[in-house]
């Protein structure tokens, strides 16, 4: 092996034991997850890689970054803390990013971002690989599998990089692992290779094999390293037995290269210890990211403005569908990723329809694999495309938690802002139409507080096709939640006598339904596939139960936008909330206790919303378990029964 690859090794070596060093005396702060005795293998992989290349590294990264990068001061001024870092201090050890390199510290969830990373390279025709380094034991991760089956079924060029060091964490590898790792990747008609760092000409002969196909035949592969981790596995002990460490500390490549060449090994120690103090004497004294710095800059909202609507006339399937046949046109950045989106189906409920007959190359029909399509919708995301994945039921997307809230919702902020990543994630809830407990959920509630992840909802008064449009701006990640009884909806003005229908000017405006003859003495808030049923509701209130509510239908679940409802309170001194899912740490509570934080009295309140039971198929039952119409009708005339009967 030549000289200049121990050099470097010995290099990334005396940088991971110094960092070691100053994460055990809490010079730096949090914990960290060395390398040594893994150098050769990132070595060797990127030496046969180019800029057009992306790396994908993860918790044991720095080898990975100091052999592609080679910013050893970005990288310990990151670890320590300093705005100076390659992430400004925000992602330290496991949470890097530079250009065409990051790492996060989730098992398994980086696997299907490569591959999303490899999509994006195939289909800008640039003649770049995506390579994701992964560690023995996050071959337990099932996220792995539906990631590997996409890459080989759509012939995506990602390298898979296995650093085999027989452990995860302390787990010896025959305690969870059956079966043979390479059989894994064969079971998906990828390309296998092994080799080890003890052999270095097949070391680099075989990583350099590995990329060359992957480049040239633009397909996936599988490379196998063998290796031994010598420190313990983070900053605390080690619970392998010292007689094994000893054996591979005795073969490692580097000790070796000590023992048969001692002077040439401590002259390249020598100028590697050199470099390193003088990093950090340099970053010592750099400064931390302020949270000013961290966060987002103030900005003052617009003052509140309302106009009247200009209703299209068309069902919510007809006017997204017009959005994906105009915009994919002359925008060659949208794609369409899902489970049955081409035809003859056109997505679970023919929003994508007609789409694959004129954009074949750019709908891509999925696996069932929510998981795995929104991993690889955040690669792509990351790469500058406009992935729209689509979940067909809105229950399923408790499967993708993962990759919203580890990933996506964090890309932009953990890496200092240098990012983003675009996904659209858009998918139908509701129940009322006997689908029973895993087809009928509304889980909106669990989206809400997710970083700088925006959360939408749609309604029956909201133009689809302007949303769309405005989501198709956003930098960073969306979801989108839609009804399922809203879609055959037309956007028609609902002609509520004595009401204004009217929405607001923010981003995603609210709708507000305001009685236009008198003041309103109560203020509903409600957001997605109840809107329609509560404006339904508002003749019965007022000429039933002399209540005059003024609504305010929400689109913009997070960032809560609540200015229209604070407005109204303000009027009203009244908050009801609706929604279709379950009350208890709802979105209802979220409403109340923002609204409440702007009055200085005590504002009276009502929350509506499911029980906490499994939704139930049979009609009747449904109905009670769900705030349908009846429900949403008995509890407010009963909470105001009070003041209903006042003359």
């Amino acid at each position: 092996m030549e000289k200049r690859f121990y050099e470097k090794a010995i290099k990334i070596r005396e940088t991971e034991n110094t960092i070691l060093s100053m994460f055990r005396k809490k010079i730096m702060k949090g914990t960290t997850h060395t390398a040594v005795g893994h150098e050769l293998s990132a070595i060797a992989v990127t030496e046969f890689l180019t800029d057009k290349d992306n790396v994908v590294s993860n918790h044991r990264g720095h080898a990975h970054f100091l052999s592609f990068k080679k910013d050893y001061r970005g990288l310990i001024a990151e670890l320590w803390g300093k705005k100076t870092g390659i992430c400004g201090g925000i992602g330290s050890s496991q949470h890097t990013h530079k250009d065409n390199y990051m790492s996060s510290g989730v098992q398994g969830g980086i696997v299907p971002i490569a591959t999303g990373m490899a999509f994006a390279k195939k289909l800008s025709k640039t003649g770049g690989i995506s390579v994701v380094f992964i560690g023995d034991g996050t071959l337990g991760e099932g996220v792995v599998y539906e990631s590997l089956n996409m890459a080989s079924l759509w012939n995506l060029p990602v390298l898979v990089v296995c650093e085999n060091n027989f452990y995860a964490l302390s787990t010896p590898i025959k305690r969870n692992m059956a079966g043979e790792i390479a059989d894994r990747f064969k079971a998906f008609n990828i390309k296998t290779l092994k080799t080890d760092v003890w052999n270095q000409d097949d070391l680099f002969a075989k990583c350099s094999e590995a990329i060359n196909y992957v480049r040239e035949e633009q397909k996936p592969a599988f490379l196998q390293i063998d290796l031994y981790r010598l420190n313990s596995p983070s900053t605390g002990r080690d619970s392998r037995e010292s007689d094994e460490v000893a054996q591979f500390v005795k073969k490692d490549p580097i000790n070796l290269f000590a023992a048969g060449h001692p002077e040439e090994y401590k002259e390249m120690v020598a100028k590697a210890r050199t470099e390193i103090d003088a990093i950090i004497a340099d970053v010592a004294n750099d400064p931390e990211l302020s949270i000013e710095e961290y966060g987002d800059e103030p900005m003052e909202p617009l003052p509140l403005e309302w106009s009247a609507i200009n209703f299209t006339g068309k069902d919510q399937v007809e006017s997204i569908n017009e959005f994906f046949h105009e915009e994919m046109a002359h925008n060659d950045k949208i794609l369409i990723i899902g489970e049955d989106v081409a035809e003859p189906f056109g997505g679970g409920f023919g929003v994508s329809s007609g789409i694959e007959a004129r954009f074949p190359e750019r709908i891509y029909p999925s696996p069932i694999s929510e998981a795995g399509i929104t991993g690889i919708g955040n690669g792509l995301g990351l790469m500058g495309y406009k992935p729209f994945v689509e979940i067909m039921f809105g229950d399923f997307v408790t499967l993708t938690f993962d990759q919203l809230l580890n990933h996506a919702a964090k890309f932009h902020r953990m890496y200092n802002k240098a990012t983003n990543c675009g996904i659209v994630l858009r998918t139908p809830m509701g129940g009322f139409r006997g689908y029973g407990p895993t087809h009928s959920q509304s889980l909106e509630k669990y989206f809400i507080g997710m970083d700088d992840l925006i959360t939408l909802s749609l309604n029956i008064y909201t133009d689809p096709k302007a949303l769309y449009k405005q989501v198709l701006n956003e930098e960073l990640p969306v979801v989108l939640f839609e009804n399922k009884l809203d879609y055959k909806v037309k956007h028609n003005d609902p002609g509520v006598p004595g009401y204004v229908v009217e929405h607001d000017n923010g981003k995603y405006p609210a709708v507000r339904f305001r009685p236009g003859d008198t003041s309103p003495d109560l203020t509903i808030a409600v957001y997605g596939g109840l809107s329609g049923t509560v404006v339904s509701l508002l003749n019965e209130f007022r000429e039933q139960h002399d209540l005059t509510p003024e609504v305010i239908v929400l689109t913009q679940l997070y960032p809560m936008d609540l200015r229209a409802v604070i407005e109204s309170v303000a009027r009203t001194n009244t908050l009801v909330t609706v929604e279709e899912g379950k009350k208890t740490g709802g979105i209802g509570a979220e409403i109340i206790a923002e609204v409440q934080s702007h009055f200085d009295v005590k504002i009276d309140t009502l929350r509506i919303g499911a029980e906490n039971y499994p939704i139930p198929s049979p009609r009747a039952l449904e109905d009670l378990v769900l705030p349908g119409k009846e429900v949403i009708r008995q509890k407010i005339v009963t909470k105001f029964a009070e003041r209903i009967q006042k003359p």
